[in-house]
C-alpha cells in the first residue's frame, strides 16, 4: 500500500470515530498520531553513507563491528534529538548482531549488495524515491555526493555530520548497552525510499 492510500485509509478510520466527540478517544488519538508521523512534510530523512562516517574517526578500522554499533547508538541520538527518518548504509558483510533490514532505536540498517559498495546502494535509493529533494545524504565521497545532488538530494559532508552527532550526544543521555536491534517488517521504509515497488490493491 502506497504512502497516499495509507493516508485515505487512516483518514477514513479517523472520521468513523468522529461521532465519539471526547478528545481523550485513545483510537481517535491513535490515528492522529499515525497521520502526522506519516505525513508530516518536515520530517527529515538522512541516507548516512556509514563508512564514509567512521572514516572520520582515526582507529576505526581495528575494529570495524564496534566502529558499526557505535556509529548506529550515535546516529539514533542524533534521530531522536532531530525527530528524522535516519538510515545507513555499510559496505561489507551484515553484522550478525546488525543483520540487513533491522531497525536499532529508529535507525535502519542496510548493506552494499553482493559484488557492489554502499555507494550504489545509496545512489539507488536516491535514483527510485518519489522525493529526492526530502532526503539528505551524508558523505564526503565526491562521486556519490555529485549523482545523488543531481537527482535533488541534499548534501552533508561527514565531517560537518560528526560535529551535529556530537551535539545530539550532548543533548541525550547515553543511550543503553547491549539492547539488541529490531528485526521486521521494513517495507514502509524502503518504500519511503522508494526501493520497493507498490503494494498490489488490497
Amino acid at each position: 500500500m502506497n504512502r497516499t492510500r495509507r493516508f485515505f485509509k487512516l483518514r477514513k478510520r479517523l472520521s468513523l470515530l468522529r461521532d465519539n466527540r471526547s478528545a481523550s478517544n485513545p483510537k481517535r488519538i491513535g490515528i492522529e498520531l499515525a497521520l502526522r508521523r506519516e505525513f508530516n512534510p518536515r520530517l527529515m530523512a538522512y541516507i548516512v553513507d556509514g563508512n564514509n562516517v567512521m572514516g572520520q574517526t582515526p582507529g576505526w578500522h581495528r575494529d570495524k563491528p564496534n566502529a558499526r554499533r557505535r556509529l548506529v547508538e550515535q546516529l539514533a541520538a542524533f534521530a531522536f534529538a532531530k525527530k528524522a527518518r535516519v538510515t545507513v548504509v555499510f559496505d561489507g558483510e551484515p553484522d550478525r548482531l546488525m543483520p540487513e533490514a533491522s531497525a536499532h532505536r529508529g535507525v535502519k540498517i542496510f548493506y552494499a549488495e553482493k559484488g557492489s559498495d554502499a555507494d550504489t546502494r545509496i545512489e539507488r535509493m536516491v535514483e527510485s524515491s518519489p522525493n529526492p529533494r526530502g532526503l539528505t545524504v551524508v558523505t564526503s565521497d565526491r562521486h556519490l555526493a555529485f549523482v545523488v545532488r543531481s537527482h535533488g538530494a541534499a548534501i552533508i559532508r561527514s565531517g560537518e555530520f560528526r560535529i551535529q552527532l556530537e551535539q545530539a550526544l550532548a543533548s541525550k543521555p547515553s543511550l543503553e548497552d547491549g539492547e539488541q536491534p529490531e528485526v521486521g517488517d521494513v517495507n514502509a521504509w524502503l518504500r519511503y525510499f522508494g526501493a520497493l515497488p507498490e503494494d498490489e490493491e488490497e
